[in-house]
């Protein structure tokens, strides 16, 4: 069925994306499908499911009218989300995840909010965690007084974190705050703060109402377990609201800073150890720079304090690339042609770091009968059976250090005598 094939007429359309959610799926649409008031649709968008989620979907659907059930190929939550948006006949929308669940009665509630003729364009309620074992705890926003915000105070309540969380679950919405918007499905990690703040920018007032409404189940193998919000990759969220100027108050830019600090960090660390490229590694560090720099202009203070355990990766990644700079200079300065060997994970790093000095190396040499490439990082690969390599060329060992000793031996006993090894540094 395509988005927006039937039109069901109801005040509230509940939207749950399905991926993988057998288990739980049951559980989730059974708290709020007896609810008589407001009427609700209840959307299902099974997300390219390969258990038996799909197939719940449609028994689902068959078994009640106001629940309607989609398939689509797998594109993650962001996208199965703005798919329900488009099949949505509600005036009002909700999210829910499939292995959670919430408190019906809260929905006639929020409803009622936002119906008043108050200007109030979403209503949010508390959230509980659930945990395997079926403890619960409060989890933000805490149980406060009731209460309603506005603007500024709405924005940074978000990232206080006291009334509302980051979630785009646990809150019912105007439908016509989404007009004219879609959310960006190539954000797969904190995903859920680049809609809720593009939302409440949006809206003319919020309320919060301090009664447990969304129940989140803990599922350590579900998606959200796999990740912390100061997952590295969060950075281009938090750097696409920082930079956007709109909206963004002296809180909101402080506080979005140390979060964005903080996960340019863990992607530098994780960058670093994962060995990706230098030039990548080097973009991150621009980033981290160019922010600590502002943060210490405009409030005096060294934010690369806060960074820990940076400077000790930063200090090695630095050291490694200093040592191969001293190095390739010593070879390169004696030689006018210069070979590396190998052209596995150790030479496409070292070779990488070596480029951007402006290191140039006339080809790659690797085994004889091992099987070559045609060419690698922009240089022919060669067997010393070739006849290219002279006997008075530099070779460097691009390989693991417990190979080099024995290949240089090999080597110098076939005449080659101006063969260097490295120290990996433990980095390849």
């Amino acid at each position: 069925m395509e988005p927006g094939s039937e039109t069901v007429s109801c005040e509230l359309s509940i939207i749950i994306p399905v991926y993988n959610a057998e288990k739980y799926i049951s559980r989730c649409v059974m708290s709020v499908i007896n609810l008589r008031r407001p009427v609700l649709e209840v959307i299902l968008v099974d997300d390219g499911s390969d258990d038996g989620s799909g197939r719940l979907c449609d028994v689902f659907a068959d078994k009640y009218e106001n629940i309607r059930a989609f398939h689509k190929p797998n594109g993650g939550v962001v996208s199965a989300r703005n798919f329900g948006l488009h099949a949505a006949n509600g005036k009002y929308v909700t999210f829910m995840d499939a292995d959670d669940w919430i408190r019906a009665a809260f929905l006639t509630e929020a409803v009622e909010q936002l119906e008043a003729g108050r200007g109030i364009d979403i209503a949010a309620g508390c959230m509980r965690r659930v945990l395997g074992d079926g403890r619960e705890k409060s989890i933000f926003p805490k149980e406060q007084e009731a209460c309603i915000f506005s603007g500024e105070d709405a924005r940074e309540a978000l990232f206080k974190r006291e009334y509302f969380g980051w979630e785009l679950c646990g809150k019912v919405y105007r439908k016509t705050l989404f007009d004219g918007w879609k959310a960006d499905e190539n954000i797969r990690i904190c995903e859920d703060l680049d809609a809720s703040w593009e939302l409440f920018k949006r809206a003319d007032k919020i309320v919060y109402q301090p009664m447990p409404f969304y129940y989140y189940f803990w599922n350590e193998t579900s998606v959200t377990s796999e990740y912390h919000y100061l997952d590295a990759k969060s950075y281009l969220v938090f750097e696409r609201i920082l930079y956007a100027g709109e909206g963004v108050s002296s809180y909101i830019k402080e506080a979005l800073t140390d979060h964005y600090i903080k996960s340019l960090v863990n992607l530098i660390r994780e960058s670093f150890y994962q060995k990706r490229e230098t030039e990548e590694i080097e973009t991150y560090q621009r980033k981290l720079h160019k922010i600590c720099s502002a943060a210490k202009e405009s409030c005096g203070q060294d934010v690369m304090e806060m960074c820990s355990g940076y400077q000790e990766t930063l200090g090695y990644l630095d050291a490694f690339r200093t040592y191969i700079g001293k190095r390739f200079q010593e070879i390169y300065e004696g030689h006018k042609r210069v070979y590396y060997w190998g052209t596995g994970a150790v030479a496409d790093y070292v070779s990488r770091i070596a480029s951007s000095m402006g290191f140039d190396c006339s080809g790659y040499i690797v085994s004889e009968g091992e099987l070559r490439k045609t060419g690698y990082q922009g240089k022919k690969v060669l067997y010393l059976s070739d006849g290219e390599v002279e006997k008075t060329d530099a070779i460097i060992l691009l390989v693991k250090r417990e190979s080099q000793e024995v290949l240089s031996k090999n080597l110098q006993s076939r005449g080659y005598q101006t063969v260097f090894g490295i120290d990996t540094m433990g980095v390849v």
